[in-house]
């Protein structure tokens, strides 16, 4: 028998011993891959819970800038809170649906019912205009949806569902008086107070509220008060009140402010009203005090001279580490500097974001309750908190000056107390 002859038949019998061990094997990686498939299966995360969330701005006519700040400030609250996963909490996504008002405050109670009956959102964003703050409140209380806005004014927005965030008439007219009675250089001891009639609820609010903060300083008096409203046909005036179609009309006021010799003017208005006045040959020399909506300060700076422009506002470049930081980051995302219209659409979103991860259903009325449990929230204006009895956040105040095209801070009051934006 040849060296072959003798181990054929063992190598044959050694195949055939292997074959069973081969199959089994094959199974046990078969059933090992299938059981890997399955377990993977098991961790896969499903899909978000994703909750909408309103915005309602003006995107197109003179306020479409303003509307495009609120915007980035929303996208860049969301992109830094939702992350790579894009989702917050336990697996929800939140996203926004941005809805033009075309600058029209009419279209704003429709656009809102809109969103709350056909694309169901669980809150709702308002921004510094107070007219459109006014709109959209009744819709969320009648349809117990959370309303963040930064605009408003107290008594008229006192709503439970309804939450401020932005630097109150009260803080406004109280840090504006205090400055021109006493850090302003030379203190000012007589004021000229000019008022816009058109919509006499903010106006007379505001007016009233900064005479009253600056006639408590000894010595301090009144030039005069003078209510001027834009011509509208079949809208009827009152007594003492000037209306006009143009620049033209209004050089009877400003001749008889200029006969009561003030120290400076309290403008109570739009800044576009700043501009007439100018036009019908309101004093330059002397410094004014505008009180109107927070935001005013970009179309001042537009319209500025060599006079001085003092307001009150909620956000600062120039003082706030948190504000600069904030502002370092807005403008590497977007390409140029945010203003108080992109800060506070920021700090909303960051608020709405932090509460919906945290409530055990995105129902409007669950997340109104954890809106008034929120306690020291961080914010760039300062820490918010808010209850039951308090809707309103308290927004450190910044004086500052616009001149020349430049904006600089000039004072920041100390806070003393809490303020909810009611009067007292």
């Amino acid at each position: 028998m040849t060296k072959s002859d003798r181990h054929g038949p063992r190598s044959q019998v050694e195949n055939e011993g292997r074959k069973p061990a081969i199959r089994n094997s094959c199974w046990l990686v078969l059933f090992t891959f299938i059981f890997l498939i399955s377990l993977s299966g098991c961790h896969r995360k499903s899909a978000p819970e994703i909750i909408y969330v309103g915005h309602v701005a003006a995107f197109r006519g003179p306020d479409k800038f303003n509307g495009e700040q609120a915007r980035q400030g929303i996208l860049l609250a969301l992109e830094e809170a939702q992350g790579s996963e894009d989702t917050i909490g336990e697996n929800r996504r939140v996203e926004v649906i941005h809805v033009d008002s075309e600058g029209d405050v009419k279209s704003v109670e429709p656009k809102t019912v809109r969103l709350v009956a056909v694309n169901h959102v669980a809150a709702l964003l308002g921004g510094t205009d107070w007219a459109y703050g006014e709109a959209m409140i009744p819709v969320a209380q009648s349809n117990e949806i959370p309303l963040l806005v930064t605009g408003g004014l107290p008594g008229r927005s006192t709503q439970a569902y309804a939450f401020h965030t932005g630097l109150s008439p009260d803080r406004q007219a109280e840090a504006l008086a205090d400055f021109a009675s006493n850090h302003h250089a030379p203190p000012i001891k007589k004021m000229a107070v000019l008022v816009d009639g058109v919509d006499k609820g903010p106006s007379s609010f505001l007016a009233g509220k900064v005479m009253r903060e600056f006639l408590k300083k000894e010595g301090n008096s009144l030039a005069g008060e003078w209510t001027y409203k834009e011509y509208r046909k079949g809208a009827a005036g009152t007594e003492g009140e000037w209306s006009f179609k143009s620049a033209e009309d209004l050089k009877d006021i400003v001749e008889q402010v200029r006969g009561r010799h003030p120290e400076g003017i309290l403008l109570v208005g739009s800044p576009g009203d700043l501009a007439r006045l100018r036009k019908a040959g309101l004093d330059e020399k002397l410094p004014l005090f505008f009180a109107g909506e927070d935001g005013s300060e970009g179309v001042l700076r537009g319209i500025s001279s060599g006079q001085p422009v003092f307001l009150a506002t909620g956000f600062a470049l120039d003082q706030n580490e948190k504000q600069k930081d904030f502002a370092t980051r807005y403008e590497k995302r977007f390409h140029e500097p945010p203003d108080v219209h992109a800060a506070f659409a920021y700090e909303n979103m960051k608020i709405l974001l932090d509460v919906m991860g945290r409530v055990s259903s995105a129902k409007g009325v669950k997340i109104q309750e954890a809106l008034e449990s929120l306690t020291d929230f961080p914010t760039l204006s300062g820490d918010v908190t808010f209850d039951k009895d308090h809707h309103w956040a308290d927004c450190q105040a910044f004086v500052v000056r616009v001149q020349d095209g430049r904006v600089k801070v000039e004072y920041v009051p100390k806070k003393e107390e809490k303020k909810d934006g009611s009067t007292h």
